[in-house]
């Protein structure tokens, strides 16, 4: 059920220069792993929604959060204080496993920045499913919590600074797979990966059904 809240500001954590965590404490809300909530400042109107970045079952909500300098509520979001109030509405979304699924059912997560979010939700959640992380970013330091993550199973694409990891997009490291038509792919981030892989993954027939997208802007 979606219920508008208060919550307060518990921790802001800054995972890079323009990266935040921030953790609110609030009453348990009931969600599924992959669910946004909307966030506002009390008294002002710009409102965002931003995927919850944990677990369910606690009594916090964390949101893996880019700073936008010149954003309407980034850059109010990253000068809170501890205690300070947050209204929230929702669950939203359907970016979540299916309902009933096989035990042995294979899913791949690809994502770039901070639309890592829901997928960090969901393989908190549900640590055994069979599965593949790939994760885009433009610099090492934007691997946020990537130990969080079976390292057999994640595969990080670094696009700028030179690292031990696949040196490239996302989308260049793809050509390197022939994708299943057996597995569910879940793609969150920016538009533009969004458009290019599905148009990858349906180009290999994969059916549209398998396909579950969340654009981050």
């Amino acid at each position: 059920m979606n219920i508008k809240s208060v919550a307060f500001v518990n921790e802001l954590e800054f995972l890079t220069h323009d990266t935040l965590l921030l953790t609110l404490s609030s009453q348990l809300i009931d969600f599924e792993p992959g669910q946004y909530m909307i966030l506002n400042i009390p008294g002002d109107y710009e409102s965002r929604e931003y995927s919850i970045y944990n677990r369910p079952g606690k009594s916090q909500l964390q949101f893996l959060i880019k700073i936008v300098a010149d954003g309407g509520l980034t850059p109010k979001l990253k000068n809170l204080k501890k205690g300070d109030p947050i209204e929230m509405e929702g669950p939203f979304g359907f970016f979540t496993l299916p309902k009933k699924y096989n035990p042995i059912q294979d899913f791949m997560f690809i994502s770039t920045g901070t639309g890592i979010s829901p997928i960090h939700s969901i393989l908190k959640s549900y640590p055994l499913i069979n599965h593949k992380i790939i994760h885009g970013v433009r610099s090492t330091n934007e691997k946020y919590h990537f130990q969080d993550y079976n390292q057999n199973h994640y595969q990080s694409c670094i696009s700028r600074n030179a690292s031990n990891d696949f040196q490239g997009r996302v989308t260049n490291y793809l050509k390197t797979l022939t994708p299943e038509k057996s597995t569910f792919y879940y793609l969150s981030g920016n538009s533009a990966m969004i458009n290019d892989v599905s148009d990858f993954l349906l180009s290999h027939d994969i059916p549209m059904n398998q396909i579950n997208t969340e654009i981050y802007f």
